[in-house]
């Protein structure tokens, strides 16, 4: 069964409006005096996420909460495994941006562009 929200430690995070995940091995290339390319994986299937939502203040305080963290668990949907997986991760390169005149609105204090990278380690 699918996952309904991520998981951010055990806090329940809504889907965001954009996120692009990538999984990558990380290697290390050298030639051997045959002239041949011997690659050599140092770690495999390590785990990115590109992040972009919109969000309420609320939500950002709880964003920037995480952002402080030096690592928390990321709960994920994997549709690999067709279960759910968990990353440790630290939230990188964190933006955001109040939307215009959103800060007029009597329900929140601002409604915000948000987007970070979630990189496991």
């Amino acid at each position: 069964m699918a996952l309904t929200n991520y998981k951010f430690d055990s806090t329940v995070m809504p889907f965001t409006k954009d996120e692009t995940v990538s999984r990558n091995d990380i290697e290390n290339e050298s030639q051997t005096e045959g002239g041949k390319t011997f690659v050599e994986v140092i770690r495999e299937d390590v785990f990115t996420m590109k992040v972009s939502t919109t969000c309420l203040s609320s939500m950002l305080q709880t964003y920037m909460t995480f952002k402080r963290k030096d690592s928390f668990v990321l709960t994920i949907y994997d549709p690999y495994t067709d279960a759910n997986m968990t990353r440790t991760v630290r939230m990188k390169n964190f933006s955001y941006k109040r939307l215009e005149k959103s800060e007029y609105l009597s329900v929140t204090k601002g409604i915000y562009k948000v987007s970070f990278n979630l990189e496991e380690f």
